[in-house]
């Protein structure tokens, strides 16, 4: 019998059944083929429409270099330009003749020499007065003024005129307390041994007590100041008080502060005041605008109690500081930003002539005058050790003024017209009251003698929407980034000779790590502002940055 298996295959399986692979395997080999050709004819017309959107990005860039060349290159800002006149109007006749005065001596703007005055009369006022806004309510005349000046624009110039006089004073109390210390030595021994002898014993007697020498400082923390004050009355100042303090550290400005009678001001050209600031130590600067107690606990220190500190401030500073300062998101948290007054001079107020030379001596003659009297009134006399104010009361027509300003910024607080500056905008009306009491130290030699009149309160109210409208524009980072950033993408554009680049390149040719992508775009904005460059957004939706032919040539 046949095996299976050794039976032959039928004619009609081996024949027909044998061939059908191949047939496949030419099916298969054919759709390759046509798939293969397909793919090249659809590569074919995708580079050929690659080449024609790239034919037609290349004209599209010719005809915006085209148009650039027709266009002049403008200079770069170096600070931000603030649509806002000064108000000169407002000011009363001899506080406008000495800003005007002065400017055009110096060769300045107003824009700068304003601030200075007012500073000067806040400096000389000596914290010993108060503005009585309503019943309870009381501002302490103290203001931060924040002047942001590029380089060249004499800020040292004006700064040194007005603080020439407090340098005046603090050397004739220096030459007057070494005469009188010469004398008074033995009075003071005599007449403080007693009372450092009861309070040393007292001292004794209570940390035998509790073992804790900070918490017997804390209960006789009154007597110690008693004794320190008998000290400086006895002696004549002992310790000359000073007037101006350069910038320091917070520690150290509190510690100047407890030796020359709570009251200092800062009146620089440099900015190094805004570099001092830290929000960990900041607490020194919001307590001496509002004149609140302040507490210092250091090692080096010890512990300074302050009653009521008061700080003046004028610094002037260039835009990549005053950029760092209001860039501090922790400084604007803790409000210290909305206490400051900014106010950007323009680049182009520096001008042609005058300079020291040839200033008129006899200019500022007045203004010293005056300086000097509001240095020589004296503070209230105060109970049990605490300090009393000079109170400067509105009359009925400044504090309906005041109240009417009040009411409109409360409503544009409410309609969010303030959303970008919104805590500087809540203490413009004490900004506003401050400013109008600056203001009346000029119109009278005895200030604390005369309310504040109405036509006073529309002056500050002015200034207040002046500083106001520059407040609106430092609090706008993307402002403050187009200055910043314009300058830093020209060089990079320069070292590397570009016809043309990508916000992306540009961030990487800065620097990724350090600058954030919206300072880069808004870098780039300023540029095309200024006529450096032009956007265009090519066919495949890329941004390209065209660059003008002549901006290396600038």
């Amino acid at each position: 019998m046949m095996s299976l298996w050794n039976q032959p295959y039928p004619q009609s399986y081996s024949t027909v059944e044998m061939t059908q692979p191949a047939l496949r395997f030419d099916l298969v080999r054919q759709q390759t083929a046509e798939n293969i050709a397909t793919a090249k004819h659809l590569d074919s017309w995708e580079q050929r429409a690659k080449a024609e959107k790239k034919w037609l990005d290349a004209q599209a860039v010719h005809g915006i270099r085209m148009q650039l060349m027709q266009a002049p290159i403008l200079p770069l800002r170096k600070t931000l330009e603030v649509s806002a006149p000064l108000p000169l109007a407002q000011l009363p006749p001899t506080m406008r003749d000495l800003v005007e005065a002065t400017a055009t001596a110096l060769g300045v703007g107003a824009e700068l020499v304003l601030p200075c005055v007012l500073a000067g009369a806040l400096i000389a006022s000596r914290g010993n007065f108060k503005v009585k806004v309503s019943d309870g309510y009381f501002e302490a005349l103290t203001e931060y003024f924040l002047v942001i000046a590029a380089s060249g624009e004499r800020k040292s110039a004006v700064v040194g005129l007005f603080r020439h006089v407090f340098e005046q004073e603090e050397a004739l109390r220096i030459k007057h307390s070494a005469e009188r210390q010469g004398v008074a030595r033995e009075v003071l021994r005599k007449a403080t041994a007693k009372k450092k002898h009861e309070l040393a014993k007292k001292f004794g007697r209570l940390y035998d007590e509790c073992r804790d020498v900070d918490a017997v400082k804390n209960l006789l923390w009154d007597e110690i100041a008693a004794v320190e004050r008998l000290d400086m009355a006895v002696c004549g100042d002992a310790v000359p008080r000073r007037i101006l303090i350069d910038a320091t550290t917070p520690q150290a400005l509190a510690a100047e502060l407890a030796r020359h009678g709570e009251v200092l001001a800062i009146f620089e050209a440099e900015g190094r005041t805004l570099k001092q600031f830290s929000p960990a130590m900041d607490d020194i600067f919001l307590k001496g605008f509002t004149g609140e107690p302040y507490t210092s606990d250091t090692k080096t220190a010890g512990t300074v109690r302050l009653r009521t500190p008061m700080l003046s401030i004028c610094v002037c500073a260039q835009p990549n500081i005053a950029d760092q300062f209001y860039g501090n998101k922790d400084l604007v948290g803790h409000g210290l930003t909305a206490r400051f007054l900014p106010l950007f001079v323009p680049t182009s107020s520096a001008m042609s002539g005058g300079g020291l030379a040839d200033f008129p001596p006899g200019l500022v003659a007045p203004y010293e005058a005056h300086m000097r009297a509001l240095l020589q009134i004296p503070a209230p006399a105060g109970t049990e050790g605490e300090r009393a104010f000079h109170v400067l009361d509105l009359s009925y027509g400044a504090y309906k003024e005041l109240d009417r300003y009040t009411r409109e910024i409360d409503a544009q607080l409410r309609a969010g017209l303030c959303e970008r500056y919104a805590a500087f905008a809540r203490k413009l009306h004490g900004h506003a009251a401050r400013l109008a009491a600056n203001v009346h130290l000029f119109v009278h030699p005895d200030p604390q003698n005369h309310p504040i009149a109405p036509a006073t309160m529309v002056c500050g109210i002015a200034l207040a929407e002046y500083f106001r409208k520059h407040a609106a524009v430092a609090f706008v980072a993307e402002a403050r980034d187009g200055v910043t950033y314009a300058p830093k993408i020209l060089q990079w554009m320069e070292r590397q000779r570009l016809a043309h680049f990508t916000e992306r390149e540009a961030h990487r040719g800065i620097g990724s790590s350090r600058h954030t992508v919206a300072q880069i775009r808004a870098g780039i904005d300023e540029l095309e502002r200024h006529n450096f460059l032009r956007r265009y957004v090519s066919l495949s939706r890329s941004s390209i940055c065209v660059v003008h032919p002549d901006a290396y040539r600038v």
